[in-house]
């Protein structure tokens, strides 16, 4: 009567194994979605960006664009960690914003995007990171005038950088806690980091963190749950940490947080942890 019971959990396992198994095989198609290579910037609506390259420890040439602080300015650059989506064109407005208020900002090339050689990883996004630093050191930018920008999973990579290399700040915009949650939130799969391939553990990464933080978080995110941020600045602070913030807003999405206000907010938060002084200010 009950003989049907076994059979149906073996089903059920083997199912589920093999739905693990395609998950494991195919993460980098799931994780990586990148756009086509954008047009040179001076065809853009930020001309000021001067591409720059630099060979990475792969030995990967990596193209990154670059625009420092406008004119005289001694201000702080925003090193940019793009979304798992798309290309540079859908940030332009972002580096808009930064330049117009007096900010410096670079466009991380990463492999596999913006038409860089390589494959998309945590690893292969590392490397190509120091590499775009090194541009930044020979530009006289040092860990102090850097802020670090994350946009989701861009933050695995700004994290990890900006605790290993010093920062000005960080800003994380729709951050996740690890990939490992994010795929049992999503997929509903329980997977022990050795099957990530890239698991991309910011809670480790934030707990090393010694530099202000700031996480954007949008209440109507439907990528990332908006908790996972708040997660991240409580990791931080328990850490030790005494300059962990995090903003919500109401409107706001994964990554349109601009849209509905951000940019002011984030040089208000920059404002106050000394790590951007408004030009013509005393």
């Amino acid at each position: 009567m009950v003989g049907w019971i076994p059979a149906a959990i073996g089903t059920a396992v083997a199912l589920y194994v093999a739905y693990g198994a395609s998950m494991f095989l195919f993460q980098d198609f799931f994780m990586f979605h990148p756009g086509p290579q954008p047009p040179p910037p001076a065809q853009t609506a930020v001309p000021e960006f001067r591409p720059m390259s630099a060979t990475s420890a792969d030995g990967l040439a990596m193209t990154s664009w670059y625009a420092p602080p406008p004119g005289e300015s001694a201000g702080p650059v925003v090193v940019y960690f793009q979304g798992n989506g798309g290309n540079w064109i859908q940030r332009l407005d972002k580096a808009r914003f930064f330049l117009d208020n007096g900010l410096g900002v670079m466009l991380v090339g990463q492999p596999g995007y913006n038409g860089n050689p390589g494959r998309p990883g945590e690893e292969s996004f590392l490397a190509a990171g120091r590499a775009a630093l090194g541009i930044l050191d020979a530009e006289g930018i040092g860990p102090d005038r850097r802020v670090f920008y994350g946009e989701s999973i861009g933050s695995g990579s700004a994290l990890p950088l900006a605790a290993e290399h010093g920062a000005g700040a960080v800003v994380l915009e729709g951050a996740f806690t690890s990939i490992a949650a994010m795929v049992w939130r999503q997929y509903g799969l329980f997977m022990v980091d050795g099957l990530l391939k890239h698991p991309f553990n910011n809670m480790d990464d934030v707990e090393r963190l010694n530099a202000p933080l700031l996480a954007l978080r949008g209440q109507r995110d439907r990528t990332v749950p908006p908790s996972m941020g708040q997660t991240l600045v409580e990791a931080a602070r328990a850490a030790g940490n005494p300059h962990a913030e995090d903003i919500l807003f109401p409107e706001g999405g994964h990554v349109n947080l601009f849209d509905v206000g951000a940019g002011p907010r984030v040089l208000e938060f920059l404002t106050r942890v000394g790590a951007w002084t408004r030009p013509g200010s005393t």
